[in-house]
């Protein structure tokens, strides 16, 4: 389920605008699906501070968001190896939330795309 989960959300993204044409910020509500992925992808690629002298490593972060926007559940679902690159893939995540961007998804929308979210990082992420 969890690669399912992360091809969608990849997918998704990578069919979408350009990130830079999104604005990712505490107010904004976003409607539709492909306008959300982008919008959370901005927000924690914003909060993101890479650790210098990072390369070939990936963590991914499992995200369990509820309907109003915050986390249920955080955890590293794979590790880079390397402490100081996992947490602060945590981090951006930590600083990005809650995700009150979604609160206008309709509730079909939300459930199928974003109650669980498999975020990549690594150092060509952003």
């Amino acid at each position: 389920m969890k690669n399912i989960l992360t091809v969608i959300f990849f997918t998704l993204l990578s069919s979408c605008t350009n990130t830079n044409d999104v604005k990712a910020d505490a107010e904004h509500k976003c409607i539709a699906v492909d306008e959300c992925i982008l919008a959370i992808h901005a927000l924690v690629m914003g909060n993101w501070k890479e650790p210098n002298d990072m390369n070939h490593i990936v963590a991914r972060v499992k995200v369990k968001i509820k309907p109003n926007g915050t986390i249920s559940e955080l955890s590293l679902a794979e590790s880079s190896g390397n402490a100081k690159f996992d947490k602060s893939a945590i981090s951006a995540i930590e600083s990005s939330a809650p995700f009150t961007l979604l609160q206008g998804l309709s509730p079909e929308d939300f459930s199928g795309v974003f109650s669980t979210i498999y975020f990549q990082f690594s150092p060509t992420t952003k």
